[in-house]
C-alpha cells in the first residue's frame, strides 16, 4: 500500500511541477520542437514554426534542385551535437533564444532563434547561425539581430 501511495504522490508531483506550455522558457520550447521534429516532423513544422517561415522555406526549396532539398527544420532541430550555453529574452509577444554549442561538423556555432506568439503559442519565426573560429566567439547574451525580429 505504501508503494501505491508513493507512486501516486510521485505522479501528482510530476503533474504539478511540469510548467504549462504558455509558461515554458524559450529553451524548453526549442527542446520541445526538437523532440517533436524527431518523432513527428510534419506536426512540428505546423505547430512550432511560424506560417511565414514555413512558407519562406517551402518557396526557397521549390526554387532549388531536388538533390539539394533537405528536411530543413529537422536539420535546424538537430543542429548541435553538444550545447554549451543559452540565453533568452521574452516579451509578451516576441522573444529571442540564443544557443551556443558544437555543431554536427564539430565546429563552435551560435544559433539565434526569434520567437513570436502565433495562435497563443510560441513559434520560431526567424533564425540566424554564426560559426565561430573558437568557443571564445560564443554570444554571451540573447541576440536576434534579424530583420524584423524583436527583441534584440
Amino acid at each position: 500500500m505504501k508503494v501505491l501511495y508513493g507512486l501516486i504522490s510521485l505522479f501528482l508531483v510530476a503533474c504539478v511541477s511540469a510548467p504549462p506550455q504558455s509558461q515554458r522558457s524559450l529553451y524548453q520550447e526549442f527542446h520541445a520542437f526538437k523532440s517533436m521534429a524527431n518523432s513527428n516532423y510534419e506536426l512540428a513544422k505546423k505547430t512550432k514554426i511560424s506560417r511565414e517561415l514555413r512558407e519562406h522555406v517551402e518557396q526557397a526549396q521549390k526554387n532549388m534542385p531536388a538533390e539539394l532539398r533537405t528536411d530543413f527544420f529537422l536539420n535546424l532541430a538537430n543542429n548541435f551535437d553538444d550545447e554549451d550555453s543559452h540565453f533568452e529574452e521574452k516579451r509578451a509577444e516576441s522573444g529571442c533564444l540564443t544557443v551556443n554549442g558544437v555543431n554536427q561538423d564539430g565546429r563552435p556555432e551560435t544559433l539565434s532563434l526569434s520567437y513570436i506568439k502565433e495562435d497563443g503559442n510560441w513559434v520560431i519565426n526567424r533564425y540566424m547561425s554564426h560559426i565561430h573560429d573558437s568557443v571564445n566567439g560564443y554570444y554571451e547574451s540573447a541576440r536576434c539581430r534579424i530583420a524584423g525580429s524583436q527583441p534584440q
